[in-house]
């Protein structure tokens, strides 16, 4: 566990420049995560910015089976939704009106600085991933912005997401690859006030 998401950014930032891995801007994908790409930002002195996404689920304590980013870029695990038998059409009300939380989210943070990120190698950085769906949309939005190269980069993820975001990803890096992930709070020993699944 890490001791908050201060330090997990910290030793983040730690094992990229131990790896070598470049990049002209960090991406943060969640709220939660943006104390990470902030001290990732800080530590390898690049510039920082937010593409943040939202995530859809069946209900308070359903299966998580896609989610938003704030430019509306829509990641779906069509394999979820066919096993819950999810309504299509259910789905993307529950995508607009995510769209439209996010909207008025990504306004109040007023301290990330919007980029153009066409032609750039980016860093999406995040706190911690579990399920995938947020992260996976976050860079479906920056992929569709012409970003040149992309390296997800987390403290932790499960095994099996960091399979399925090889698939999307140029590069993928954690620090820990713990074999199930439930939520990314419990990486943590300072709690966040809501538990978080990415």
């Amino acid at each position: 566990m890490f001791k908050n998401r201060k330090e997990a950014g910290k030793i983040l930032a730690r094992s990229l420049e131990k790896t070598g891995t470049k990049a002209d801007t960090v991406v943060a994908s969640t709220r939660s995560g943006l104390k990470v790409a902030e001290k990732v930002s800080k530590e390898l002195g690049l510039p920082h910015t937010a593409v943040m996404s939202k995530k859809l689920k069946a209900g308070e304590k359903g299966p998580v089976f896609g989610a938003v980013a704030q430019e509306g870029t829509i990641w779906l695990e069509d394999r979820v939704i066919e096993e819950f038998t999810i309504d299509r059409g259910k789905v993307q009300r529950m995508a607009e009106k995510a769209r439209r939380k996010l909207a008025g989210q990504v306004k109040a943070l007023d301290r990330v600085e919007r980029r153009d990120l066409k032609g750039e190698n980016i860093l999406l950085v995040t706190d911690g991933i579990s399920s995938g769906a947020r992260t996976s949309a976050s860079l479906g939005a920056c992929m569709k912005k012409g970003i040149d190269h992309s390296t997800v980069a987390t403290p932790f993820m499960s095994r099996h997401v960091q399979e399925k975001l090889s698939d999307l990803a140029d590069e993928v890096h954690e620090i820990r690859k713990p074999r199930f992930v439930a939520s990314v709070e419990d990486g943590y020993v300072s709690k966040q006030n809501q538990r978080t699944v990415t």
